[in-house]
């Protein structure tokens, strides 16, 4: 169960350590009386492990099913009721894993895009420093976790998103 579980995954998804990642979720896959039905119980849970500590080499090892399991990134959490990329929102490293394995920006849930839920966020953490007044690159710094940073006209902020927006390349390579 999830519950013995637990400890055993946010230790493994917090070092993000893969390979004992993979033998652990196999190993209990076979135990539990096959793939099949250790994925119905337990597939949300082990995402929201990977999420919270941002494990990404144990999401890429289970997006690519080098556990066995089958995740669809798309589908829509029963326990939370929304998908990966809504869940995610804030956090532009998984945003971006979560777009080049084929998470789709067009599922609504709860009438929301994942896009929506970025700004929801936005909006909550920023309460009165950010408004959808404000401008696109505003919003753009916000979005790609610049927040830290103070942004100019001429600064080095500007020129990365800059040059994200017009050559498609990502903020973190």
């Amino acid at each position: 169960m999830v519950g013995c579980l637990g400890p055993i995954l946010s230790g493994l998804t917090k070092d993000d350590n893969k390979d004992d990642f993979v033998r652990r979720i196999q190993h209990e896959a076979e135990s539990v009386g096959g793939y099949d039905v250790y994925q119905s119980l337990k597939l949300s849970s082990i995402l929201r492990y990977i999420n919270s500590y941002r494990a990404i080499k144990c999401a890429t090892a289970l997006v690519h099913g080098e556990t066995g399991l089958k995740p669809d990134i798309n589908v829509v959490d029963p326990h939370v009721g929304f998908t990966l990329l809504h869940l995610v929102s804030n956090d532009p490293v998984l945003i971006e894993f979560y777009l080049r394995h084929g998470a789709r920006t067009d599922i609504r849930c709860e009438g929301r895009l994942p896009l929506d839920s970025a700004i929801q966020r936005i909006r909550y953490v920023f309460r009165g420093a950010w408004s959808t007044r404000q401008s696109v690159y505003m919003t753009i710094v916000l979005m790609c976790g610049f927040h830290d940073m103070v942004p100019s006209p001429n600064g080095p902020i500007r020129d990365r998103v800059a040059d994200a927006l017009t050559n498609s390349t990502s903020f973190y390579h």
